[in-house]
């Protein structure tokens, strides 16, 4: 009797064991690989080179792109809660712009996905951008005279050096001896403007132009100031 136990317990534990081998054999997917089934999403194309061009209250976005059966791109911003849609034809020659207004002043990040004729859509390309407003303007000042010379007929407004990355020019307009308005605009690294012709009785007025970086679509000017 009791070899006929111990030659059962024999027989469970060989069964156990072939068991548990034949489980660690078993493929990882055996039990959902009937639910698997093969991938049938499409994807376009993605567009890149993708450059953005700051304004204010606005940008400009740009991009290339090589797939042919592109139709149209969205640009999404503020968390894909808003987006434009830009449609794609022959004369845009794999390179389109899209100007994007209304745009809440500071940086901004881009997503970019294209689509074709089916809705099938691309990988999403992120991007930066920036938007200029109120504060870049608050921020901003006229260039400073530093004083107003006449010589033999001429008189000469001279200006004090100004560093700020941001400046370009400084607009000058006054009235001439024929009584015509005339504007002249002086570079940030020129530091004297003469007049010759200047109709003594009237004012000179001045403001200056800034860009808040050299690929900025829009300049943002300070007011005007009066040289007596």
């Amino acid at each position: 009797m009791k070899r006929k136990y111990n030659s059962w317990i024999s027989a469970l534990v060989q069964a156990c064991v072939v068991g548990l081998i034949a489980g660690a054999c078993t493929p990882m997917d055996y039990y959902y690989r009937d639910l698997i089934k093969p991938a049938d999403r499409i994807y376009v194309g993605k567009v890149g080179n993708v450059v953005t061009f700051p304004g204010k209250n606005r940008f400009d976005v740009s991009w290339t792109y090589i797939d042919p059966s592109i139709t149209h791109v969205r640009v999404y911003w503020n968390d894909r809660l808003d987006s434009t849609e830009y449609s794609l034809g022959p004369s845009d020659n794999f390179s389109a712009k899209v100007r994007i207004e209304g745009i809440p002043e500071g940086n901004h990040i881009l997503n970019l996905v294209t689509f074709d004729k089916n809705g099938n859509r691309s990988l999403a390309v992120e991007a930066l951008a920036g938007s200029y407003g109120q504060n870049f303007q608050d921020a901003i000042r006229n260039r400073v005279v530093s004083k107003v010379e006449t010589k033999a007929g001429v008189v000469s407004v001279l200006w004090i050096e100004d560093l700020s990355a941001t400046l370009v020019e400084t607009e000058l307009i006054y009235t001439s001896t024929a009584n015509v308005e005339k504007t002249i605009l002086i570079p940030k690294n020129v530091n004297k403007t003469d007049i010759t012709d200047l109709y003594r009785t009237k004012e000179i007025r001045f403001r200056s132009r800034h860009l808040p970086q050299p690929s900025a679509i829009d300049s943002f000017y300070t007011e005007f100031e009066v040289i007596k």
